[in-house]
């Protein structure tokens, strides 16, 4: 995928929710973790600024490895929490950090901002409305 492809790609997505929350949901009732929802989605909200800002800062002045670490770590719980554009842009910044290309994960940046912005804003939401949406 080039990389005007993938920005369009990125651009076309920002009107869906960024968690599938059926998804999410039906997750969590197969895993038995009903529950324990509103800790998981407070854990997630503890981490993400950390995970976030440390893809950012391994982009803007790390290696390669650096930027493939960071972006692996934060693309693993956005995974679990069903926040499939933030996990795809995550994949693609540590993909380029795997290949060396730290000018494609610096162009992804603003996309992952967006994104993880999004995010969390959707969790808060989902905390208030005592956990479903």
């Amino acid at each position: 995928m080039t990389d005007s492809v993938r920005a369009q790609s990125f651009e076309s997505t920002q009107h869906q929710p960024p968690i599938d929350v059926a998804e999410f949901y039906g997750a969590m009732h197969e895993a038995g973790l009903t529950e324990i929802i509103n800790e998981l989605i407070e854990t997630f909200l503890e981490d993400a600024p950390n995970r976030f800002n440390a893809v950012v800062a391994a982009v803007e002045g790390a290696g390669a490895e650096e930027i493939k670490a960071a972006a692996h770590a934060y693309k693993s719980p956005a995974t679990y929490m069903r926040a499939h554009e933030l996990a795809c842009l995550l994949h693609e910044i540590e993909t380029a950090g795997e290949q060396g290309d730290a000018t494609r994960a610096s162009d992804l940046l603003p996309y992952l901002r967006q994104n993880h912005e999004a995010t969390v804003g959707q969790l808060h939401a989902m905390l208030e409305g005592n956990g479903r949406m």
